[in-house]
């Protein structure tokens, strides 16, 4: 084992990551993460039957945020995000509900400005 380098000064560096709430919007704060877009392009314009990406990981890693930035537009043109905050619908009553919930979400979300040509 090699002995640490007594002439060798610390230096710290600053953590360009933030903690707290999700970065929401096209926010300068939020950078990276252009390989999970890229996947997520990619894997929505291949496929043709339907598909459900589901991001996960450990609490405060950032899968908020990167929704909130593909709701902000970071997969491109061509695509509509539909944001569901599943704790919006808690007490949410049967099937019907449920559904009629996520359509209500959907006209709103194709509202969107971005899509009027």
């Amino acid at each position: 084992m090699t002995p640490p380098d007594e002439n060798r000064e610390f230096t710290p560096i600053s953590n360009p990551f933030i903690t707290g709430a999700p970065v929401r919007g096209d926010s300068k704060v939020f950078f990276g993460r252009e390989d999970h877009f890229a996947y997520v392009r990619q894997r929505l314009i291949a496929e043709k039957e339907g598909i459900v990406l589901l991001f996960a990981g450990e609490r405060r890693s950032g899968k908020t945020s990167i929704l909130f930035q593909i709701l902000a537009g970071k997969l491109g043109e061509g695509f509509l995000p539909v944001f569901v905050d599943m704790q919006q619908l808690a007490g949410v009553e049967g099937d019907r509900e449920f559904f009629a919930r996520l359509a209500q979400l959907t006209i709103a979300a194709a509202k969107d400005n971005r899509l009027v040509p």
